[in-house]
């Protein structure tokens, strides 16, 4: 998204990552890199860390790849309600956690990403 939002000229927005079960201080998945990198885009310095009470608190947006996750946030940060949503929302698709998985599966995953990406940010970036 903060790719994206580049591209688009704007610079204002902040845009964080983080989990509700991080594998803290690990790299970005070597397949998710690689696909990434086709893109254009570098992660080898991303890191995984921990969604926080203080980084929901930030937020003004929150968006998470399935349902049990939406459920897991709103459940753990009551204060993240009207503020969750799915990163699939538009389409009303859940995009499944390809980890562990095939490289196929995480293909899969990134195009439904990158689709969800492009219309949440069409919505904001005309709003």
């Amino acid at each position: 998204m903060r790719h994206t939002f580049s591209q688009a000229g704007n610079s204002a927005a902040s845009v964080q990552s983080a989990g509700i079960s991080a594998l803290v201080g690990q790299n970005a998945d070597d397949k998710a890199r690689t696909l990434l990198l086709e893109k254009g885009i570098d992660a080898s310095q991303h890191v995984a860390r921990q969604l926080s009470q203080s980084l929901v608190h930030w937020a003004d947006l929150v968006l998470v790849m399935e349902r049990s996750q939406l459920e897991e946030i709103q459940h753990q940060h009551p204060t993240a309600r009207g503020k969750v949503f799915l990163l699939g929302h538009w389409s009303e698709t859940e995009i499944r956690d390809p980890y562990m998985q095939d490289f196929s599966a995480f293909r899969t995953a990134f195009d439904q990403i990158e689709k969800a990406v492009g219309e949440w940010s069409a919505k904001i970036l005309n709003s």
